[in-house]
């Protein structure tokens, strides 16, 4: 049987996040008929220190999941943390999608890191 094939698109709102900040993941699923409602997405964060740390969503009608990721750098480390997002559903092929961001121990404004 041929399956459908579905993309995937993951990314962090911003690229850089300041320590005890909510990071909002996206996940986008969609197939050449447009956006994919009920997708069904794991997602894993693995932090700089290489624990990982999942949840699982279902995209809505827009083909979009989003989940909030609490960073804490006095927990998980500095540096550059993996997104990997696995999405599924009947019908298609899973696909994964990855990403990065990075958490600083100061405080982020838009992209730029400042020390506290």
């Amino acid at each position: 049987m041929h399956q459908s094939l579905m993309q995937a698109k993951a990314a962090a709102e911003r690229a850089v996040y300041g320590d005890s900040e909510e990071a909002l993941l996206t996940v986008l699923a969609i197939d050449c008929g447009g956006p994919l409602e009920g997708v069904t997405v794991r997602v894993e964060v693995t932090t700089p220190s290489g624990i990982g740390r999942a949840a699982e969503t279902v995209t809505s009608a827009d083909g979009a999941a989003s989940l909030t990721y609490m960073t804490d750098a006095a927990r998980d480390g500095e540096g550059v943390y993996a997104i990997d997002a696995l999405a599924s559903r009947d019908g298609y092929d899973s696909v994964l999608a990855s990403s990065t961001f990075e958490v600083t121990g100061g405080i982020a404004e838009a992209g730029r890191r400042t020390q506290r």
